[in-house]
């Protein structure tokens, strides 16, 4: 059943994480490496989806840790498409284990992010490009419109992140039109 190829999968993942860990050693590679990234976010995916949250969350964690230290805002001012899909993973993980403050600010900092990344993208990009990472932004609004719904405060923040991804889409369409 669905079970026994998690578990495979699980057994997959661990593996390439190990090698990957030793590809990529500490001493040689003190910031991390983004497969080392990468390898531990795809572990954390089939945690979750074996219901094993902290676990997941622990992996998600570590991974915008690695991410953090590799696209800093020196050299990254707009962010990094890793690291606003690493914030919005690991604020996903919070909403489903109903830690709704916590979730929010990881996924309003990876919508502030999605939406930097959208318009400097935008600028230069192929349109087909363009339009496949706008089909992103209404994805991560709504999760970020479900959190706040257990947030009273969050209303105003909200409307901001929801306009502010609309008028990146509104941008480019209008462009399209020119």
């Amino acid at each position: 059943g669905n079970m026994g190829r998690y578990n495979e999968a699980k057994d997959h993942f661990q593996r390439a994480l190990a090698i990957v860990g030793a590809l990529y050693p500490k001493e040689q590679y003190p910031r991390g490496h983004p497969e080392l990234a990468a390898s531990l976010h795809n572990l954390g995916i089939i945690l979750e989806s074996q219901g094993n949250y902290d676990e997941a969350q622990g992996l998600y964690q570590q991974s915008l840790e690695i991410s953090q230290a590799l696209y800093t805002k020196q050299h990254y001012p707009q962010g990094h498409l890793e690291l606003a899909m690493n914030l919005n993973t690991l604020g996903l993980v919070l909403l489903r284990k109903g830690e709704y403050a916590e979730a929010w600010s990881f996924l309003s900092q990876s919508s502030e992010m999605y939406s930097d990344l959208a318009e400097t993208f935008l600028a230069a990009s192929a349109e087909a490009e363009a339009l496949d990472f706008l089909a992103h932004l209404p994805a991560i609004r709504s999760i970020l419109i479900s959190c706040s719904l257990h947030l009273p405060d969050s209303t105003a923040a909200v409307y901001s992140h929801v306009w502010r991804s609309k008028a990146v889409i509104a941008r480019m369409l209008e462009r399209r039109q020119a």
